[in-house]
């Protein structure tokens, strides 16, 4: 019986955070008073990341969004709705204030706030219901049906408008109802479009896209990409965070902080770096993953092939030990000068979402060119050996669509690893050109 972490189980309180997404939409948001925020049952959390195991995904996220109340989206009308603009005003479009939404492969979930109801359904459609009370009961007054991609949004009022008493289930559509595409949205239904796509950001970057068990710890690449989120939950307690613009950190002592920019990263103890190392290297692998799935998920054309699961957690567990330093065949090559080839790959992937997982960074301490290409190939490195300078150590690699890898030297050779298999290295201040055959035969 495996142990399953699950980064999505957590019981962390995002109102601040969430709060400081929606600054700029002025009374979209406010905190709930003390009863409201009891009947959503708010956990404070000693840390920003708790550890798993404690709630379900739909509860921590239900938790997370009850901290939310959207202000009466028509009462917001009545107080703009005789406004005239200014002199020289442009006119905004909704597409210039959020994009659309995207509902994929999110699981079903609903939420209520006290003047509305979101749902992702079972068909990933999102529904926004806006309420009103009448003799203590509340009735669903207006309905906006949003479509998985965020394109189509469906209007309609239940019950000639007289509304429907709140259910389980948004109320069906009536026969008189309006459809818009994302563009062509009116502006009243602006506000309620964004809160939709807020409550469907929130629980995409905490929805599971590929997880990958390492030797020491869980990865997690969420869904809201692009930038998404990525969650590494060491064995031994420790976890790292990493968000678009931030890194939050946890030690497997429990004490917890928030790295702002690569200086700060670079301030570590080397006993972190080693944590920090391992999960720059998760993310690597999981963004190749990606790509690479992606472009075989695109061609196929069929069912998703993500969520995805690579891997299970190690029977034995300990904490993590440092990687070994990027291969070099001169040891006298000073540390502190050797690019860092985590992020020359990490770059080399972003720049490519055709690139392949198999890259130079297979190369290994046996020689450069022992690599095992995209076409099963086994290169033997002796050949490309004899041609590269003895000096040589990785600068920096490009991936080219159609033709294979390219990789520059410290000593201004190039070598390029083509698709078939077959090898070339040109030599700076050198007119002969070395050439290794798919069969290890070189000239």
């Amino acid at each position: 019986n495996e142990e399953r972490y699950s980064p999505t189980n957590s019981n962390v309180n995002i109102f601040h955070f969430f709060k400081e997404k929606a600054s700029n939409c002025s009374g979209s948001f406010e905190r709930p008073d003390n009863d409201q925020a009891l009947s959503n049952r708010l956990c404070p959390g000693k840390t920003p990341f708790p550890f798993p195991d404690q709630i379900s995904q739909t509860e921590m996220v239900q938790q997370w969004f009850g901290n939310l109340q959207v202000k009466d989206p028509l009462s917001e009308q009545s107080k703009t709705r005789d406004m005239e603009p200014p002199v020289g005003y442009q006119k905004h479009t909704l597409r210039s204030i959020t994009s659309p939404l995207t509902a994929y492969r999110l699981k079903p979930i609903r939420q209520k706030t006290k003047k509305a109801v979101v749902s992702i359904l079972d068909s990933e459609e999102v529904c926004v219901e806006l309420l009103k009370e009448f003799t203590s009961q509340e009735y669903v007054k207006e309905v906006l049906q949003i479509s998985s991609d965020g394109n189509m949004i469906t209007i309609y009022y239940p019950n000639d408008g007289r509304g429907f008493p709140l259910a389980e289930r948004p109320p069906s559509p009536t026969d008189n109802i309006s459809r818009y595409s994302f563009d062509s949205l009116p502006e009243k239904y602006w506000r309620k479009y964004q809160y939709a796509s807020r409550f469907v950001q929130l629980v995409r970057s905490k929805s599971p896209k590929i997880t990958y068990f390492t030797r020491y710890a869980k990865c997690v690449l969420m869904e809201n990409s692009p930038g998404a989120d990525f969650e590494v939950w060491f064995y031994d307690g420790a976890k790292i965070h990493k968000t678009e613009d931030l890194i939050h950190v946890i030690e497997k002592t429990g004490k917890s902080y928030t790295l702002k920019g690569e200086s700060e990263v670079n301030s570590l103890k080397e006993e972190l770096k080693i944590y920090m190392d391992h999960a720059n290297e998760g993310h690597r692998i999981c963004l190749a993953l990606e790509s690479i799935i992606s472009e075989e998920e695109n061609k196929s054309g069929g069912a998703p092939f993500f969520p995805i699961i690579i891997g299970r957690k190690p029977g034995n567990t300990s904490s993590p030990k440092a990687l070994s330093p990027t291969p070099s065949v001169d040891p006298n090559y000073p540390m502190r000068e050797r690019p860092s080839l985590n992020r020359m790959i990490i770059n080399s992937a972003a720049s490519s979402k055709q690139a392949p997982i198999l890259s130079p960074s297979t190369v290994t301490g046996e020689g450069l060119g022992a690599t095992a290409l995209a076409s099963g190939t086994s290169i033997s490195p002796s050949g490309v050996n004899d041609c590269l300078p003895k000096s040589a150590q990785l600068l920096k690699s490009v991936f080219v669509k159609n033709v294979g890898w390219a990789t520059q030297l410290t000593s201004g050779a190039v070598w390029v690893q083509f698709n078939d298999g077959s090898q070339l290295v040109v030599q700076a201040g050198v007119s002969s050109i070395s050439y290794t055959s798919p069969n290890g035969h070189t000239t």
